[in-house]
């Protein structure tokens, strides 16, 4: 326990980890967690018990009595390499982030918007980031024509493992009298 150097975590990861990092109950210091709620957490990753021990033991010193944040990284970073099929060290979980954040049981994934554009189409910036300033500038180009404005909002989740997409897509149409 606290043997590797401080995990350098991008944003998406900090975001993610300290929202795990607050559900794991932790020792009576309030800071470093339990071993058993650590363990009872990970099992959460679905991975099979073998896996779980061996990011453990990589990770936890046979003679600790907590598991820092540090540790806790750490081990999140050897789960998510697991879930991809990928076998890392905990000395290369350190230095290298996964693709894609660990998958556990009952905490949602941080949505990752999907920007959708295709210009081989023929519906040009149909689906784009100018989207709003085209129907303005349209809508101010038509005068009076363009009156009736609605927009319609789908969200689409597609949840396979270990890989979770989640796509927005925004739909502006213009209604002329």
């Amino acid at each position: 326990s606290g043997v590797y150097q401080n995990v350098n975590l991008s944003d998406k990861e900090a975001q993610y980890y300290t929202t795990i990092y607050n559900q794991v109950p932790k020792d009576i210091d309030g800071i470093n967690l339990t071993l058993k709620g650590t363990i009872d957490f990970l099992k959460t990753s679905e991975l099979q018990i073998d896996n779980l021990k061996n990011v453990w033991n990589q990770v936890i010193n046979p003679n600790a009595q907590k598991v820092t944040k540090n540790d806790l990284y750490i081990m999140l970073r050897l789960v998510a390499f697991d879930q991809q099929g990928l076998k890392a060290s905990a000395g290369q979980a350190v230095v290298n982030a996964p693709n894609n954040l660990p998958y556990f049981k009952g905490i949602p994934l941080p949505q990752q918007n999907v920007q959708l554009s295709n210009d081989n189409d023929d519906f040009g910036d149909f689906v784009g980031p100018n989207m709003s300033q085209n129907t303005q500038s349209n809508n101010q180009s038509q005068g009076s024509n363009a009156q009736n404005q609605q927009t319609a909002s789908v969200s689409y989740t597609h949840l396979t493992l270990p890989t979770i997409y989640s796509v927005q897509i925004s739909v502006v149409a213009v209604f002329l009298k």
